[in-house]
């Protein structure tokens, strides 16, 4: 940085009552500038005021005067620089890494009307060891859900008239009450609440042939890229690495995810996507898998490499379209959907898409 510096030229005490006072030259020497810049201070006569405190004196006055001066300078002088921020460099500095399992630490890829939040494995693969913690999620601002009002309760039922200060009844909804008034609050109090749309997650199988889980996974390594929207996630299980790339589309409610492996040459790797019902809880992950039969998942249309699933939770309704590569779509349960990569193939990929009705056709595609 170029230095500014400065000196006084002249010298003597300087008082604004003396009369024999000699003049005062200040020197300013600026790198910026061709000649130095000089300035000279008269003495001038100076009346003293009952305002200015015992141990104020001129030369305090004029050395303030001085460095304000100089500051002055200095600021025209960065100001008039141009500085280029490297954008990029500034946002990828602080990109998220994570080397080992944080429950409280789950990552999360968006667009400002859908959010995916994920486990160390890049996906939603073990949601019951971050139900304490940050939960894994797949939500939109469109997915919400009320349970049935069977009882037909009103929102009037929960209302109560107050007094204020001044004696002005005023009328609130309150959280007390009891018999079917409380029951009312109770149902208002819980409903509607925000849908989660359905879990993605890995199912490894290790070599004798039984479910892998959370424990198994060594050299966790994860990185969410701010600039570019994309969580990269590698591990190894049983030796073998994986790596998984997840990203959300920047303008649909859709997820996709990139899986590279040996797990999938060995068949011991593929991607369940599950459907729960919801949940009334005041502090929990939002999902319910104790009511298959509260809920539906209906496979509209299917092609070789798509497919459309229909959700009904009471009154909410929602599509749910899969688009892949090299791989089938297996049936495991009422609202459980595998996809199995093919064995040759060595990558799995696909892009999920959440709508509240039915278009056009999704593609998977990850190319650029």
């Amino acid at each position: 940085m170029e230095t500014i510096a400065f000196r006084i030229a002249g010298a003597g005490a300087i008082n604004p009552t003396a009369k024999d006072e000699p003049p005062m030259s200040f020197h300013f020497s600026l790198n910026r500038l061709k000649a130095p810049l000089k300035l000279k201070v008269k003495r001038r006569h100076y009346h003293q005021k009952a305002s200015l405190s015992p141990g104020f004196t001129g030369k305090k006055f004029i050395l303030t005067g001085i460095i304000a001066v100089i500051l002055s300078l200095a600021g025209s002088w960065h100001c008039g620089r141009s500085h280029s921020i490297d954008r990029q460099a500034l946002v990828t500095r602080h990109n998220v890494v994570l080397d080992h399992v944080d429950t409280l630490g789950a990552l999360t890829v968006g667009n400002g009307e859908f959010a995916f939040t994920v486990d160390v494995t890049g996906l939603q693969s073990f949601p019951e060891a971050y139900a304490n913690g940050i939960p894994l999620s797949t939500q939109s601002q469109w997915g919400w859900h009320s349970m049935p009002n069977d009882a037909n309760y009103r929102y009037e039922e929960t209302l109560d008239t107050l007094l204020t200060c001044g004696d002005r009844p005023v009328t609130y909804a309150t959280q007390s009450g009891s018999g079917r008034r409380g029951e009312a609050i109770e149902w208002f109090r819980r409903n509607p609440q925000r849908l989660q749309l359905g879990l993605t997650g890995l199912q490894l199988t290790r070599r004798d042939g039984s479910a892998g889980n959370m424990a198994d996974l060594e050299q966790i390594h994860q990185v969410l890229d701010l600039w570019n929207g994309v969580i990269t996630s590698s591990f190894e299980f049983e030796g073998v690495q994986v790596e998984v790339q997840t990203l959300v589309l920047p303008d649909q409610d859709a997820v996709a995810f990139h899986i590279t492996s040996d797990l999938i040459r060995q068949g011991r790797l593929k991607a369940r996507i599950s459907f729960p019902y919801a949940k009334t809880c005041a502090v929990c992950p939002g999902y319910d898998w104790d009511h298959p039969e509260a809920h539906t998942s209906v496979m509209l249309d299917s092609a070789d490499n798509f497919v459309n699933i229909g959700r009904v939770l009471d009154s909410a309704r929602y599509m749910v379209q899969i688009a892949w590569r090299d791989a089938r779509l297996e049936r495991h349960g009422p609202h459980e959907f595998d996809l199995a990569p093919k064995p040759d193939a060595g990558v799995l990929e696909a892009v999920i898409c959440f709508r509240q009705e039915k278009t056009d056709r999704i593609e998977a595609d990850f190319a650029g």
